[in-house]
């Protein structure tokens, strides 16, 4: 750090101009006098070494450093991906959603009911495409309906289902979501 003496007052680094008179300053300036690094620059190192050197400029007046001049960054750019992954759910008790695949035409989902009088849960699918459905499901449904599920929304290319953790492909399409232990699950899709 730097301490500069001037006509008017002093400064620190190339900080504002701090006037000998103001009161504010006075501890800061009789810790000087006594030979001791002021408290606030002990503050700021956060207990490390405080290196204060200082330069006598008293023979002439303040003058504040030029500010800055800030050129816009000119080059080009790449976005990958989305900012932020869309969401698709399936919220309500009977889904029969609109949804809009990839090239703009409209598909209408399979009617999956979910039956209210037993346990449901929600699954996360991050599909291969970087979005993300959330489908709710009774745990008694398969994985069979998790992936027609998938397919009425984003029919396409053959693909296999995992887990997170422990990752483990998901095959027994019989196999119900209870047993399969996805209850509240987020499962990702991978292109084969």
């Amino acid at each position: 750090r730097i301490l500069k003496l001037w006509s008017n007052g002093f400064s620190v680094d190339d900080g504002e101009l701090r006037q000998y008179t103001d009161a504010r300053q006075q501890e800061f300036l009789e810790s000087i006098k006594r030979g001791e690094i002021p408290q606030e620059l002990v503050a700021d190192a956060r207990g490390g070494e405080v290196d204060l050197d200082m330069e006598d400029h008293r023979d002439s007046e303040f003058k504040p450093p030029p500010k800055p001049k800030y050129i816009a960054f000119s080059g080009s750019g790449h976005q990958l991906g989305s900012p932020t992954p869309n969401v698709v759910g399936e919220g309500s008790n009977k889904s029969s959603e609109k949804t809009v695949n990839q090239s703009g035409g409209s598909i209408v989902a399979k009617q999956l009911s979910i039956r209210d009088n037993e346990a449901t849960t929600t699954i996360q699918v991050r599909l291969a495409d970087g979005t993300r459905l959330i489908l709710k499901f009774n745990l008694t449904h398969t994985i069979a309906d998790i992936r027609e599920s998938i397919d009425a929304q984003r029919p396409g290319r053959p693909y296999s289902l995992m887990t997170t953790f422990p990752n483990r492909e998901l095959t027994d399409n019989s196999q119900t979501i209870n047993n399969a232990n996805l209850n509240n699950a987020v499962i990702l899709q991978r292109y084969k």
